[in-house]
């Protein structure tokens, strides 16, 4: 085993990236790759990687090391107890845990020192004290039962010794006056928990700082309270018991921080990413705005497999070099039995030091992350492809790895989901070089995407990379200086200021080639705090179990506060930008073009030089073709402009391809347009438009149709960016 992972996926010149190794070996060697072809052999074409030298070169002792994956959250110093207290909270869960699971506590019941709410697996609540040597439990006679919020307040006096457990279901249509049902259990007097311990929630934390006990559910509302006289549990916040803690978890969603209102200000710490801005129990579905009524969005999603970072110790570090080139590179990384493991690492520079630039889709990568839609629930693959998922490798170990994360298309182990954060900060076992797709058996993605930067090299054309993040960060004086911006094959995620961004650009002269399917769908936050870390919140567009997407009320973001879902559902959808909009997906076979009729002549005779009248896309690696996979067409009613020329017209996908675009038979549309500003775009809509390329070694019409559009396209001024008159050049992106 050899696996490793970056602090990030893009590098400026000069800056140092440290590299974080688990390995079962005793010793690896190191050094740094820059790669122009990330799978030759599957075009039947040599490896085209350069070593850098002097780079990121060393032998290092090997350790294997451990990740700690579960969200949870905790308070370091929390309030000191009097004798008599008091802990409520309200708790929902689709599953019953397979082992007791905390809710809430300090210490750990194993080493008998602290106290804490627990639930276990037959749905009874426990509440549990314990000074060091010994150990004081009630257990509820009576089960809560999933998908239904519970108010639990469990009460302990050291005075009398009398530890109680109340609880009851929140009232429902079904069940209008639930009962309140009540546990107790009178010990000596004198019991009192040890004191000095961290707080968790969702885990219970020994001294050892490991946590145990995780919990999968949400939790709202976690309050402690002097005296142990509360009476109706559902009622607990409106008590006049003197508060000592009084967790916020609806305010600053798009924090880690859990702001405590109480009088001694014991703010909690969120790890490992739990969902925010979820509805709790106050929520009655009469605002599914979470901005004009946030006091009922004040529930936490908690589950086992979250994951913001692996939390590895870094084993050294790459010193990027001042005067590096940018481009695509790799820590590589091989020991003595021949294993390899290569990291992906975009060079970014700091300005434009070429006339085209080739946006890589980060973004796009993480909603990918570790991704095992293969053992989905919700795809018959042998119904959308027409043959079993072909596993590759590195699914295998995507497989062997659960502690890593899941992608933003798996359902948390809980059965909730779609999983809604996805984080740079660990091993992404699907982003590497050479790898295959399961359902086409060919490039996707990042290799994919690397066949634009062998192309641009067989044209001898300079070439600037660059990623989604900076992009985001960067906003549109990055494109500033290009003459063309090159999209990835599938750049389907997008935040605001990366659609901002472009936009301006093309409203400012420049030039864009949209050779990609599926372009800028879904709706991205990144997290103020953790900026390795984005956001995605899909809508539930098939309505089927388990379910798909999120519910309604909780589309927008807790990371920006922006609705979620797809651009098209924001009303800004792609094609007003891009020219062309989402259209079907299907995994049977491609297909290619074929000429647009009353094609206009400037055009016909700049995009078909070299062509001929012949389909366009009859062989390629994935699919057979270069319309296919997930594939785009103009449509005015999305706003494509109205100046756009249909270049080339698909047709004969299979009638398993879904639409996503309302009844017309599926099709994909090759189209350009170009603005008074001297901007444009052209739209080469396909997913397989990639793997299309690099067939015959780029001697085909696919890769001479793309030729063609970019030497137009480089023949126009550098764009001059105008300021938006509607104010959409903030960095937020928003209006």
């Amino acid at each position: 085993m050899l696996i490793a992972y970056l602090d990030r996926l893009s590098v400026s010149p000069g800056q140092q990236v440290p590299v974080r190794v688990s390995t079962d070996r005793p010793w690896y060697r190191s050094r740094l790759t820059r790669h122009w072809l990330a799978d030759g052999g599957a075009a039947g074409l040599p490896e085209e990687v350069d070593a850098v030298d002097g780079v990121g070169a060393g032998r290092w002792p090997g350790r294997e090391q451990t990740t700690a994956c579960g969200s949870r959250a905790v308070v370091e110093r929390p309030p000191p107890l009097p004798a008599a207290f008091s802990v409520a909270l309200w708790v929902r869960f689709s599953r019953a845990p397979r082992s007791v699971a905390t809710l809430i506590g300090a210490g750990c019941r194993a080493e008998r020192a602290g106290y804490g709410v627990r639930l276990h697996p037959d749905g009874r609540l426990e509440f549990w004290l314990g000074d060091g040597a010994g150990v004081v439990s009630v257990v509820a006679d009576d089960p809560v039962t999933p998908d239904r919020w519970w108010a639990c307040v469990a009460a302990h006096d050291a005075r009398s010794g009398r530890t109680v457990v109340s609880y009851r279901g929140a009232p429902a249509p079904w069940d209008p006056a639930p009962p309140t049902l009540q546990s107790t259990v009178s010990e000596p007097a004198g019991m009192e928990p040890q004191r000095s311990l961290p707080l968790g929630m969702a885990g219970s934390l020994t001294v050892q700082r490991s946590w145990t006990e995780q919990f999968d559910g949400r939790i709202a509302a976690p309050m402690l309270f002097a005296g142990n006289g509360i009476g109706d549990p559902v009622g607990y916040r409106e008590h006049s018991a003197p508060v000592i803690a009084a967790w916020d978890f609806a305010a600053a969603p798009e924090s880690v921080t859990v702001v405590d209102r109480g009088p001694h200000a014991a703010h909690a710490t969120l790890l490992n990413m739990p969902a925010r801005g979820l509805t709790g129990p106050r929520w009655d579905g009469g605002e599914p705005n979470r901005l004009l009524a946030a006091d009922t969005y004040d529930a936490i999603g908690f589950h086992a497999d979250d994951i913001e970072d692996a939390g590895w110790s870094a084993d050294f570090e790459l010193a990027i070099p001042g005067d590096l080139p940018s481009g695509v590179y790799a820590c590589e990384l091989t020991d003595d039995e021949g294993e390899r493991e290569e990291v992906p690492l975009f060079v970014t520079p700091a300005a434009a030091t070429a006339d085209v630039a080739v946006v890589f889709p980060t973004f796009t990568y993480l909603a990918y992350a570790n991704e095992r839609y293969w053992a989905s629930p919700l795809v018959d693959w042998r119904d959308d492809t027409g043959a079993e998922p072909a596993l590759q490798p590195h699914d295998a170990l995507i497989a062997a790895h659960p502690e890593f994360g899941k992608s933003l298309y798996d359902l948390h182990d809980d059965g909730s989901g779609p999983v809604c954060y996805s984080s740079a900060r660990r091993p992404i076992l699907n982003l590497r070089p050479r790898q295959r797709q399961y359902w086409t058996g060919a490039p996707r993605h990042f290799v994919a995407d690397m066949y634009r930067v062998a192309w641009l090299r067989r044209l001898g054309v300079p070439h600037d990379v660059l990623t989604d993040d900076d992009l985001h960060h960067r906003g549109a004086g990055l494109l500033a200086g290009y003459r063309v911006v090159v999209l990835g094959s599938h750049h389907e995620y997008w935040s605001a200021p990366m659609r901002t961004a472009l936009e301006r650009y093309v409203a400012g002269g420049g030039r864009v080639l949209n050779i990609g399917g599926n372009q800028m769908w879904w709706v991205v936050g990144v997290h103020p705090e953790r900026p390795y870390v984005i956001e995605v919140r899909k809508e539930d567009l098939t309505h089927t179990e388990p379910r798909w997407g999120v519910d309604g009320a909780e589309l927008r973001l807790s990371t920006t506060g922006e609705q979620g879902g797809t651009w098209r559902g924001r009303g800004r959808d792609a094609a007003s930008i891009l020219a062309t909009t989402f259209a079907a997906e299907g995994w049977r076979h491609a297909v290619p073009y074929h000429r647009a009729p009353d094609l206009p002549g400037d055009i016909a005779d700049a995009l078909y030089d070299g062509v001929g009248d012949g389909p366009i896309g009859t062989d390629g690696l994935a699919l057979g073709g270069a319309a296919g996979d997930e594939y785009d067409r103009t449509d005015p009613r999305y706003g494509t402009p109205p100046v756009t020329a249909v270049v080339a017209v698909s047709g004969g996908h299979s009638h398993h391809d879904g639409l996503a675009g309302g009844r017309r038979a599926p099709s994909s549309e090759i189209a350009i347009y170009e603005n008074p500003c001297g901007g444009g775009v052209f739209a080469a809509p396909s997913m397989c438009w990639a793997t299309a390329m690099p067939v015959d070694d780029f001697r085909n019409p696919v890769a001479r149709m793309t030729t063609n559009a970019l030497r137009r396209f480089l023949r126009a001024a550098i764009p001059q960016l105008p300021r938006l008159e509607d104010g959409r050049d903030r960095q937020d992106g928003t209006t």
